[in-house]
C-alpha cells in the first residue's frame, strides 16, 4: 500500500513539472510570436503609407489602398492575439507552478 502511494506521487509530480514544462515553453512560443507580430506590424504599417501616397499622387487605386489597410488591421489583430496568448501562457505557467494568486502580474496587470 505505502509502494503504490509512494508510486502514485511520483506520477503526480512528474504530471505537474510536465505541466510547468509546457507552460513555460507555450509562454516562449507566445513571446516569440509578440516580436514576429510588432515585426509584421511595422511593416504593414509603412506598407500602408506608402499606398496611402502613391493613392495621394494617383499612381495607385483605391483598392490598392484598401488591401493595404485591410493588411495592417489584419497584422495588428495578429499582434493583440499574440499578446492574449502570452498573458494566458504565463497564467497558466503560474497555476502550474502553484503561485497564482490574486496579486499575480496577470490578475492585476
Amino acid at each position: 500500500m505505502l509502494e503504490k502511494a509512494a508510486a502514485g506521487s511520483d506520477v503526480a509530480l512528474d504530471a505537474g513539472r510536465v505541466e510547468v514544462r509546457r507552460g513555460y515553453y507555450d509562454l516562449d512560443s507566445a513571446r516569440q510570436q509578440i516580436e514576429v507580430a510588432r515585426t509584421s506590424v511595422a511593416e504593414a504599417q509603412e506598407g500602408l503609407q506608402i499606398n496611402q501616397n502613391r493613392y495621394d499622387s494617383g499612381l495607385s487605386t483605391i483598392t490598392d489602398l484598401l488591401v493595404a489597410e485591410e493588411a495592417t488591421l489584419s497584422s495588428q489583430m495578429n499582434y493583440w492575439e499574440a499578446l492574449s496568448r502570452y498573458y494566458i501562457g504565463y497564467a497558466s505557467l503560474e497555476l502550474a507552478e502553484g503561485t497564482l494568486n490574486a496579486q499575480s502580474r496577470v490578475v492585476r496587470p
